[in-house]
Parts: C-alpha cells; sequence; structure tokens
C-alpha cells in the first residue's frame, strides 16, 4: 500500500515528529491493520506504541499470519525490532492464544519476552497434548526450572486439565522459588488466586465469572477529547465497537446511606438489576444490588470497606472501628447511564500493563486485571474468600474525573451466601 510506504518513509525520516499514531489509525481504518503490522515487524526498528496498537485492529484471522510471522522472526532471528516479535506474542496471549497453540513448542525454545510478567501467557492457549507435555517434564525433575516453568504454564492454560495436574502438583511448591527465571517467588496458592482459582484442600474453586460484560461510557461522560490520540476514548474497539449492551445501570450519585468510618454520605458505583447480568456474574441471593463505597475513605483510611445488602440490595456498612475524618474528604462521581456489554471472546483477558491507557478497562464479571497482585478479601460474615464482580478504572478526565490512588483500578468482590460486598483499590 502506498500509504504505508509513505508511513515507513516519513517515520525513518522525522520519527515521532511525523505523528506516526494518527497515521496509523486511518490505515487500520482502512483495513490495513495486517500490511502495516508485517511491514514494521520487517522494516521498523523502532515501532514503540503505534505498533503495539495496530496489533488491536487485526481480525482474528489475521492473528494467525501474525504470530506465524512473528514466530518466524525468533526461530532465525532476524528482526530488526527484538521486542515486536515478543510484542505479537504478548498481545496474541491476550487477543488470540488460539492462534499460538501450534508454536507452543518453539516458543517454549525460545523464550519469548523472558523475565516479563507475560512470559507464560502464550499457555492460555494449551490443548490437552500441551499440558501432557507440560506435567511429564514438570514430573521429570521437579527441582528444575523447567519443571517450575511447566507449572506455571499448567496454570496460564486455565483448562480442566492444566488447572488439575497443577493442582496435583501443588503440594510440590513448599518453599519460595527464587527469582531469576527460576520460577514464581510466592506459594502455590498466590499462583492459583493469579489465574483466578482457589486452592482449597480437596480441589479448586473458581473466583469469578465466566461471564464479562464491559461497561458502555456516554463519550460526553467520558471527555477527554483534547487527550493525545493515543489515550483519548474511542481510539480502541474496547470503547465503542463490541456490541449492543444487553441491559443498563445506573453509574455514580450517592445512596441512602451514610459511611460508619467518617460518617459522610456514600457513594454508588453501579447499580445491577437485570437478571440477564446478575445470574451469569453467580449474583443470585439478590435480585438487585447496589455497589457502593465512600471514596472518602476507601485506600485512604480503609484499606477495604464491606457492606451487607438488604433484601432490596441497599448496602449497609460493616465496620467495626471508630469514626475517623478523611484525609482526603470528596463527593459522589457524577449520575451517569452506562451500557452493560456482553464482552466478546477476544477481550475477555485485558492487561493494564498492555493497555497502556488506551483500552476499556471497566468490566464486570471475568478475571481481574489486577495492578498489583491478586488480592480477595474474606468475608467477614463467613469468613470465606469472597468473589471477584466489578472492576473501575480510573476516569483521568471528562465530568466523571477520578484516580483510584495515582491512577489504578479499583475492584468489588461479593459474598453470595452472605449477600455482603467489599471494594479496594490498588495502583502503581
Amino acid at each position: 500500500m502506498r500509504e504505508i510506504d509513505e508511513f515507513v518513509r516519513a517515520f525513518r525520516e522525522d520519527g515521532w515528529a511525523s505523528e506516526p499514531f494518527p497515521r496509523m489509525l486511518d490505515i487500520v481504518g482502512a483495513g490495513g491493520a495486517l500490511p502495516l503490522g508485517t511491514r514494521l515487524l520487517e522494516d521498523v526498528s523502532d515501532g514503540g506504541t503505534f505498533f503495539d496498537a495496530a496489533l488491536s485492529y487485526l481480525s482474528i484471522d489475521e492473528f494467525d499470519a501474525a504470530v506465524d510471522r512473528a514466530i518466524e522472526h525468533l526461530v532465525v532471528g532476524r528482526a530488526p525490532n527484538p521486542d515486536a516479535a515478543d510484542s505479537v506474542i504478548a498481545h496474541a496471549s491476550l487477543q488470540a492464544s488460539h492462534s499460538l497453540t501450534p508454536h507452543l513448542p518453539a516458543l517454549w525454545e525460545r523464550w519469548p519476552n523472558h523475565r516479563s510478567s507475560y512470559e507464560m501467557w502464550p499457555w492460555r492457549g494449551a490443548d490437552t497434548a500441551e499440558c501432557e507435555r507440560l506435567a511429564a517434564a514438570f514430573d521429570h525433575d521437579p527441582s528444575s526450572a523447567d519443571a517450575r516453568r511447566a507449572w506455571a504454564g499448567l496454570l496460564e492454560s486455565r483448562s480442566p486439565g492444566g488447572i488439575e495436574a497443577a493442582r496435583a502438583r501443588a503440594g510440590m511448591v513448599t518453599e519460595l522459588w527464587s527469582p531469576g527465571y527460576e520460577g514464581p517467588t510466592a506459594p502455590a496458592e498466590a499462583w492459583f488466586d493469579l489465574v483466578g482459582f482457589e486452592l482449597l484442600d480437596d480441589g479448586v474453586r473458581r473466583r469469578c465469572a465466566d461471564a464479562v460484560f464491559h461497561l458502555s461510557f456516554d463519550p460526553a461522560y467520558l471527555g477527554r477529547a483534547d487527550d493525545p490520540v493515543h489515550v483519548r476514548p474511542g481510539t480502541h474497539p474496547t470503547w465503542f465497537d463490541l456490541g449492543d449492551p444487553v441491559a443498563t445501570a445506573a453509574f455514580g450519585g450517592s445512596v441512602e446511606e451514610a459511611c460508619a468510618v467518617c460518617g459522610g454520605v456514600l457513594h454508588r458505583l453501579l447499580e445491577l438489576g437485570d437478571p440477564e447480568v446478575l445470574e451469569p456474574l453467580g449474583i443470585t441471593a439478590r435480585s438487585r444490588v447496589e455497589l457502593a463505597t465512600c471514596l472518602s475513605c476507601l485506600g485512604w483510611t480503609e484499606d477495604v470497606l464491606w457492606f451487607r445488602h438488604d433484601a432490596d440490595g441497599r448496602p449497609s456498612p460493616l465496620h467495626e472501628g471508630g469514626r475517623q475524618e478523611p484525609e482526603f474528604p470528596v463527593g459522589a462521581l457524577p449520575v451517569g447511564e452506562v451500557g452493560l456489554v456482553p464482552t466478546p471472546a477476544r477481550w475477555r483477558m485485558q492487561d493494564r500493563a498492555l493497555a497502556n491507557g488506551r483500552e476499556n478497562l471497566h468490566r464486570v464479571g471475568g478475571e481481574p486485571t489486577w495492578v498489583q497482585s491478586a488480592d480477595h478479601p474474606d468475608c467477614p460474615s463467613c469468613a470465606r474468600s469472597m468473589d471477584f464482580v466489578l472492576q473501575l478504572d480510573s476516569l483521568p478526565d471528562g465530568p466523571g474525573e477520578w484516580l483510584w490512588g495515582s491512577g489504578g483500578l479499583a475492584y468489588v468482590f461479593w459474598c453470595d451466601r452472605c449477600a455482603v460486598s467489599a471494594g479496594r483499590w490498588q495502583c502503581t
């Protein structure tokens, strides 16, 4: 394509002054994602942000070709940008793990993204044969680095066979494995947490619903029209290109209950009341749930805030300490309405670092995209570990501007046995 030739020429001559990101959006909008990605992989040594972003505009079928080319470069070692092939593998691990399935033996040998948090993500595409190979690799020498990699790969598969094979071998993970990558640096339980399972004495338990819904905001609520184009909502498919909502929900505003910590009004996060959403999330104890918190106290005065929900789903605080003055008193998020859009398979797995501010990370259900380590609170009523139900990203601009800490993510959890919710946030 002539546009791609001009894109490459301009970037080579003028670098970032050539405004490559908006040029990239024009090309992928015209159906040129695969030829652009292939050209950048082979001819440009510094793709960076716009190369990673272009991968989100590949069709699922085109990912097969992109992965084939990246694997070829990894095997022969001739890619001008060694990070580009690794980036294809990382993004395929999230968006199109099936594209990696036939290449897992080669990836095992080449080990792309070594020492990164996503080095074992390709094994999200592990099939039964690959899980059996990983189990055999572990059993060959359970104390070896290969065994530790194999165990992590079994977990990343999230398949029944892979999870069971990892559980059966979890008793051998009795010490902290050393960094370097000679394996995980946390006990077995923490690694099950990271892939959405709780390790029990007699099996495992899924800690989140399989159903996932993205929150669809009115563009006016988000604002950000003056943001750089590479992080402006609307330039990534997860904002406005996932499909039609199956339900709507009230977002923001206040609820008729006082915070037990500071005495101020509680703040609504999201109100859920549609059975098409509640039932897939595993919320059966109530037909309506108003998820709330105190924005003045959460994460500052108290790390976790718990709420019991009455028969109508209204929250009341569970707090045993005394009253405290909030360090950062704030008001509620502006009231709005959001759509709940069933998340396509491609976007069920997201990562905050690779999203790099571009993706919509406001989600209900599925696995959370942790900023730090997985951290599920225990229900104060039954002491059982709570399940994840809601994730809200920071809103850096617009009418609903709000940052969780320095700009992290908030997580809400649910105990259906006790009709109790809890919230916490994480940031870097």
